[in-house]
């Protein structure tokens, strides 16, 4: 405590502040980095997750990499296909023994050629690798490339009068959708389907300059040597990479087919593996990425297995010796915990600085709060010697003024509303308003007349605070002066334009609607000074907006305004309100508008004045929260 400038262990503010850097900032922050090293089951998790990902992104790598063997080899059977000689059937078939029969010699994984061209076959296999040329009905896919070269040159005529059992028939009514697989795909290797037997191959044709088809090859692959070629050539780069890096992750491709050729990488032995079988068995049946913690030969290894699209006969592995991770592991906790300590050593030298330099500045502000909290609003702050806190003084300072203002302004404008509505055998009024802000811009008042009459007023001064709060005790003090006098509503308005634009504050305007109600015979005179249109609600339901011009008080000294008289029907209400309402805003931005807030007028068709107030205003929240300030007023004449 003597270290941190604290001679009384009191707890005043000197104190808290001090324990509030250090245990209520820096502390939790450093426990918080403790908590993290000693938190070492979720950091694993997350390196393991990490470390998953790695695998997988690796593993399709190398499933993805021998689609570019596959397209070497492509380019390479399309390069000897194209030497073929298509003078004539002669030199056609001599160049196809000799062309075909080194493409069949040059690569192992190669099962079997067949070409069809000038209506005979060549076919190419272990038992005929010179070559030998066949009936073309001898061999169905001979025949069926036969057919395609027809259908390409446009020669083949389908018929449907051969027997089902006849050879032909079976090849020619399966060739719709196979032919164009064959014809979308030629030039390219890919897995087909002829008669229900599945097998990779390379199909392709061969065009004379005017596009007529001489020849369809197919060459039928093995994909056991294909892959196994590709898988060993992966294994030998992997182990040389972990011959230069021991700690390099460890590449495994296991056979999913249960034929025999079908070999484990990098060893036949790494399938005798039970923890790798049983993996690649679970990513080949569910097709997704499995994973496993395992120790193999007395080592711990996080192994990740997937089945491999393009290496349909294998699921892939690859694992990482756990020691890596664990290290990692580790290599944090050490981070963390340095870490730790000099934060904790910071917030020390924080709470020594804090209470010798601050302290002083924060007790002044205190007593701001407390003066504010006290409504003392009169008290100002002495300066502070720290230039941010002197800002933030003199902002208290300033905020302390204009809540004095606010507090005066709100009780004056509190006094100016109306606290109760009016009702009598034949009429009921009622209204409210709802600022948007702390001080509003709207005007509500009615008066009870000695000549039974009521003086009904709605109005809206342009802006919100304690200017347009003045305004509105302005036009109270000047109602209450000389409504009763004034001959009618246009009078009265006009003489409250005159006073507000000479002793006023004229920048303020202010529409309103003034309205004189008799009781007895339901005659209304009024006027608007620029005031939204009312709405006339019959008890059908039906509106009527009652439309009559008229200038905004304060625009001039000499406003246009027009009188009108109307007479209320039993049973139907004058509503009076501000456009807060037809500006509410709902959550895609559609305002409620003048038509939306008619209709919510109408519904209160029947309703008693102060029923139909409270229906406007839950209404019209449903729609949207308010933004404006909002003020209703609703005149009912009773039903007979």
């Amino acid at each position: 405590p003597v270290f941190l400038g604290i001679t009384s262990f009191v707890p005043g503010l000197k104190l808290k502040m001090s324990a509030l850097i250090i245990f209520g900032v820096n502390l939790p922050l450093a426990l918080l980095l403790i908590t993290g090293v000693a938190d070492r089951e979720e950091r694993e998790k997350i390196l393991v997750n990490n470390y998953e990902q790695q695998n997988i992104l690796e593993l399709n790598r190398i499933d993805e990499a021998i689609l570019s063997d596959y397209r070497a080899i492509e380019k390479d059977f399309k390069r000897n296909i194209n030497r073929f000689d298509i003078s004539t059937k002669e030199n056609m078939s001599n160049s196809v023994i000799k062309i075909m029969g080194k493409v069949y010699r040059s690569y192992s994984f190669i099962s079997r050629i067949i070409v069809s061209h000038s209506e005979r076959g060549t076919i190419f296999s272990r038992e005929n690798p010179e070559g030998r040329h066949i009936d073309i009905d001898m061999d169905s896919i001979a025949n069926y490339g036969n057919s395609l070269i027809k259908i390409i040159n446009g020669e083949y005529i389908e018929t449907t009068d051969i027997e089902a059992t006849d050879k032909n028939s079976v090849l020619h009514n399966m060739g719709g959708w196979m032919s164009r697989f064959v014809l979308l795909n030629a030039g390219k290797i890919n897995a087909i389907n002829m008669l229900s037997n599945a097998s990779l191959a390379y199909t392709d044709f061969v065009f004379d300059d005017s596009h007529r088809s001489w020849a369809c090859v197919f060459i039928f692959i093995d994909d056991f040597t294909l892959q196994g070629n590709y898988l060993y050539k992966i294994s030998k780069l992997r182990d040389e990479q972990i011959r230069r890096l021991p700690d390099s992750p460890r590449f495994a491709a296991i056979p999913v087919s249960i034929a025999k050729e079908w070999r484990a990488f990098p060893k036949r032995k790494s399938a005798e593996e039970k923890e790798l079988a049983n993996l690649a068995e679970k990513a080949y049946k569910s097709r997704i990425p499995a994973h496993t913690l395992t120790k193999i030969r007395g080592e711990k290894y996080l192994i990740s297995a997937v089945y491999g699209s393009n290496l349909s006969g294998y699921s892939l592995l690859m694992a990482r010796p756990y020691r890596l991770i664990a290290a990692e592991i580790e290599g944090l906790k050490k981070q963390l915990s340095i870490l730790a300590m000099l934060i904790l050593f910071m917030a020390l030298l924080a709470a020594y600085f804090a209470s010798s330099l601050l302290i002083r500045p924060v007790g002044i502000l205190k007593n701001g709060l407390e003066s504010i909290a006290a409504g003392d609003l009169r008290k100002k702050l002495p300066d502070s010697p720290v230039e941010e806190f002197s800002t933030m003084v003199s902002s208290l300072n300033n905020t302390m003024y204009q809540l004095q203002e606010l507090k005066v302004a709100k009780n004056v404008q509190e006094t100016l509303w109306p606290d109760k509505g009016l009702s009598g055998k034949n009429y009921e009024l009622y209204g409210k308003c709802s600022p948007a802000t702390e001080l509003g811009g709207d005007h509500i008042d009615w008066l009870e007349l000695e000549d039974k009459r009521l003086l009904i007023v709605i109005g809206d001064v342009t802006g919100h605070g304690v200017a347009p709060a003045m305004v509105q005790a302005s036009v109270k003090v000047w109602l209450a002066l000389f409504a009763q006098k004034a001959v009618d509503s246009v009078s009265l308005v006009k003489e409250i334009n005159r006073l507000h634009i000479t002793h006023g504050a004229k920048k303020f305007f202010m529409t309103a609607w003034f309205g004189y109600y008799t009781p007895d015979t339901g005659e209304l005179e009024f006027t608007s000074a620029g005031h939204p249109y009312p709405l006339l609600v019959k008890s059908t339901g039906e509106t009527e907006m009652v439309k009559v011009p008229g200038m905004p008080i304060g625009s001039s000294l000499k406003i246009r305004l027009k009188s009108e008289k109307r007479v209320l029907e039993p049973g139907s209400s004058l509503i009076l309100y501000t456009d807060g309402f037809a500006e509410v805003q709902n959550a895609s931005g559609k305002m409620l508008g003048f038509e939306g807030f008619t209709a919510v007028c109408a519904s209160t068709a029947g309703m008693k004045a102060q029923d139909a107030v409270e229906n406007i205003f839950s209404k019209v929240a449903l729609w949207g929260e308010q933004n404006d300030d909002q003020t209703v007023i609703i005149l009912q004449r009773k039903s007979l």
